[in-house]
């Protein structure tokens, strides 16, 4: 949040909380918002700290298909050793 606030002074307050473990599906896994004067800037603060969130941390996901055994590992867009690009891994 510190690179936010030089980003975005005028926002009073911001947030962002990413769980650690499992979560099940449909719930939330991050929680991203900030408040402002002026909705524009907040609304542009908490596309920042969620893109900065993706960005920095290493995110993995197990998709579990319906009706197929095999399940695969996501790695988030965003964070691949500073490449843009997805990791799939298929479980043996």
């Amino acid at each position: 949040c510190c690179d936010a606030h030089v980003k975005y002074p005028n926002v009073a307050r911001m947030v962002a909380v990413h769980i650690l473990g499992d979560c099940p599906v449909g719930e939330a896994s991050v929680v991203v918002g900030s408040s402002s004067p002026h909705r524009r800037e907040a609304i542009a603060c908490t596309e920042y700290l969620i893109d900065e969130l993706k960005g920095r941390v290493p995110i993995w996901k197990k998709e579990i298909y319906e009706e197929d055994e095999e399940s695969v590992w996501k790695e988030n867009v965003e964070w691949k050793d500073g490449r843009r690009r997805r990791v799939m891994v298929k479980e043996e």
